[in-house]
């Protein structure tokens, strides 16, 4: 295991965060990690979604769990078979699709691990 995580290829990746509203209290958050710089060639760009968030570059491994955290206003809505985590996979798409509910209150985070990286929505 050790041996593992010591060859393990690092990759330089941003985490983008998109949503799409369908009405004024109920939506959809997109987290997309993408290791090239071609947001305009994503499927979010196509299905008119808006981007409200990018992270700086962060170190990630092939295989590395990726959970994300939502916290203010923004509540998850609860699907059984809807997980909050992904496992980055170079070369591929890495995207974790998150129905949300936006209650009443001001504020929204949305946090990913395991290093903690705090994107702020504008």
């Amino acid at each position: 295991m050790l041996y593992k995580e010591l060859t393990a290829v690092p990759y330089m990746a941003k985490f983008v965060v998109f949503a799409k509203m369908n009405d004024s209290r109920e939506g959809r958050l997109r987290c997309y990690c993408m290791t090239d710089d071609k947001i305009d060639k994503t499927l979010e760009q196509h299905e008119n979604f808006t981007e409200v968030a990018r992270s700086r570059d962060i170190e990630v491994v092939e295989g590395m769990p990726l959970h994300v955290e939502l916290s203010g206003n923004l509540v998850p809505v609860k699907k059984a078979a809807q997980p909050r985590t992904f496992l980055f996979q170079s070369f591929r798409e890495n995207r974790l699709a998150i129905p949300i509910k936006v209650t009443a209150g001001c504020g929204a985070g949305l946090q990913g691990a395991p290093a903690p990286v705090l994107v702020q929505a504008a």
